[in-house]
């Protein structure tokens, strides 16, 4: 029996060798950070991402907000998102919703944007600031999920803060 077990146990050794191995590269791809770029084209919603300073240009979006908004991101890197803005957009809730993600919070609401075609629609805005190492704001990320107008009330054009 003790030679059976010496040839179980070193029978088993390089299977118990090869599987820690491939753990520890398990491990280490997960661990592996993983660009910007690459994490915001690996999803379904839409993304905008700007610099942390004013006047907030664009540094990333995806292919959905591309398809949501009509422009390429090469149209739109390095400008700010006014052009979205058009005639229905509140302003005046536009500069509070930044007010608050200004200080560090995040925040939502709904607002009327115009594609690249000029058509209206709503969006609903999710922002918030993308801290470097130290705890400083280093860019600022924003989801979007375009919303139909029978869902659209009063109640989602105020900005909502998440503690």
């Amino acid at each position: 029996r003790a030679k059976v077990a010496e040839e179980t146990v070193a029978m088993l050794a390089p299977t118990a060798a090869k599987r820690q191995k491939r753990d520890q590269a398990a491990k280490d791809v997960a661990m592996r950070p993983i660009k910007l770029h690459d994490a915001i084209n690996n999803v379904d919603d839409a993304i905008v991402i700007t610099q942390a300073a004013p006047p907030y240009p664009i540094t990333h979006v995806n292919a959905p907000w591309c398809e949501m908004c009509g422009y390429d991101a090469a149209e739109v890197e390095g400008k700010t998102c006014e052009f979205l803005q058009g005639p229905e957009t509140d302003k005046a809730l536009l500069a509070d919703l930044m007010a608050t993600v200004r200080r560090g919070e995040a925040a939502s609401a709904t607002v009327v944007n115009y594609d690249k075609a000029g058509k209206r629609f709503l969006n609903h805005l999710q922002m918030s600031p993308l801290l470097d190492d130290d705890g400083k704001v280093d860019m600022y990320i924003a989801l979007l999920k375009e919303v139909e107008e029978e869902d659209f009330g009063a109640e989602s054009a105020t900005p909502v803060v998440f503690s």
